[in-house]
């Protein structure tokens, strides 16, 4: 939380700065100089003598038309805002950001969009009042989705989903990405795959590296990844594919509304880059941490869990001597490794404690979670007909 007189108003393509100066900043990541000196000359003419303004990347190439209409809708909020405010008694809400579905509009919903369809009436009567304010000519781009089948499934979108929380990521050519998150960055490899090229090697690798320069930058966007990451191209020997793969990777970020830094490839193939978090990854809000595997993303493997057993098994028999036999309840995997491929390791173990061990197979118990039981001879007996249903 913070606290601040430094007021800000954020709009599609500008932000409208309160108490602050007077001033007019516009957005480094708009880096043809002609463009920048066109957005400031529009926005010096434009602005309130008490207001600062900040022209934000999405302006760039836009019409002064269209700033002008962005303006005016953000000075009659700010004029709304300290009106309520010298009529209001602390304390008390003055101003209120825009909901997560009018944000997007806000911020997303750009002439590059065809079309935008929602579910919900009420929804949608929202996002034609702010469309009207903002952009009067995409309002014939909503659309009410009124069908029986729900939006995601008509869509796709679950699908699409899942398939943004897989680690492995196909390109066109056969090639594929493998992205996995660590605690301080993300790494990126690729890899050629099943692709293998009809010419030679490196115009088999250009061809993978250049779709997955491509295919990178939409996963960040997608998964929206932040923090350190790294992104391991296939090596290259030739500069000037070097170069271009590069040149590829910088125009597919450029899509990216977060900030980026990133540095050259490096002679082994590595890009190190930075893309700024504007809040939890799509992983991190969708997923959490597999209690199985602690997020390590693997499991213990069925020997491993039946060797487990057999030691924590020896170990209860000696710490409680008065147990009489032992019952053990698993997946039928690791209860068909406890018992050996002719029930000799089961044998075993029993000579070995000197009292008998009953095993039970369950299908619904997950290969690294088992259960086991201290019985008395009685209820061992009493159980038999029992666990040898299970077997």
């Amino acid at each position: 939380a913070r606290i601040t007189t430094r007021l800000s108003i954020p709009g599609r393509y500008m932000v409208l700065m309160l108490h602050s100066g007077a001033y007019v900043g516009v957005s480094r990541k708009i880096e043809d100089s002609r463009e920048r000196q066109r957005l400031r000359a529009i926005a010096n003419e434009m602005r309130p003598e008490t207001y600062s303004v900040i022209v934000r990347t999405e302006a760039e190439g836009k019409s002064e038309e269209e700033l002008r209409q962005d303006l005016h809708f953000l000075l009659d909020m700010a004029q709304k805002l300290e009106h309520k405010a010298a009529r209001t008694s602390a304390p008390a809400l003055v101003h209120g950001d825009l909901n997560l579905i009018l944000r997007l509009i806000r911020d997303a919903f750009t002439r590059d969009v065809s079309r935008l369809v929602v579910d919900s009436e009420s929804a949608y009567e929202s996002i034609l009042e702010l469309v009207e304010m903002i952009s009067p000519h995409m309002k014939s781009r909503v659309f009410l989705y009124s069908e029986a089948l729900p939006i995601f499934h008509v869509y796709n979108v679950e699908n699409e989903i899942d398939r943004t929380m897989r680690r492995k990521v196909w390109l066109p050519s056969g090639g594929h990405l493998v992205i996995d998150q660590a605690e301080a960055l993300t790494a990126i490899d690729v890899n050629t795959g099943r692709f293998v090229g009809s010419v030679e090697l490196a115009e088999t690798v250009l061809t993978t590296n250049l779709q997955a320069a491509e295919e990178v930058a939409r996963q960040l966007r997608l998964r929206d990844l932040g923090g350190i990451i790294v992104v391991d191209f296939i090596d290259m020997d030739n500069a000037r594919h070097r170069q271009q793969v590069t040149k590829a990777f910088e125009d597919a970020l450029k899509r990216d509304r977060a900030k980026i830094k990133m540095h050259n490839i490096s002679a082994l193939g590595l890009v190190e880059m930075t893309r700024k978090r504007t809040g939890e990854s799509m992983s991190s809000l969708l997923t959490e941490p597999c209690p199985y595997c602690s997020g390590i993303g693997r499991i213990q493997n069925i020997l491993t869990m039946a060797l487990r057993i057999q030691r924590e098994v020896a170990a209860a028999a000696v710490e409680h001597p008065e147990t009489e036999a032992f019952a053990i309840t698993a997946h039928p995997r690791v209860v068909a490794s406890v018992l050996g491929y002719e029930g000799e390791v089961q044998r075993d173990l029993e000579q070995y404690i000197e009292r008998p061990v009953y095993l039970r197979s369950v299908e619904d118990f997950h290969p690294n979670s088992y259960k086991m039981e201290r019985l008395t001879l009685e209820q061992a007996l009493a159980a038999v007909p029992h666990l040898e249903e299970g077997e």
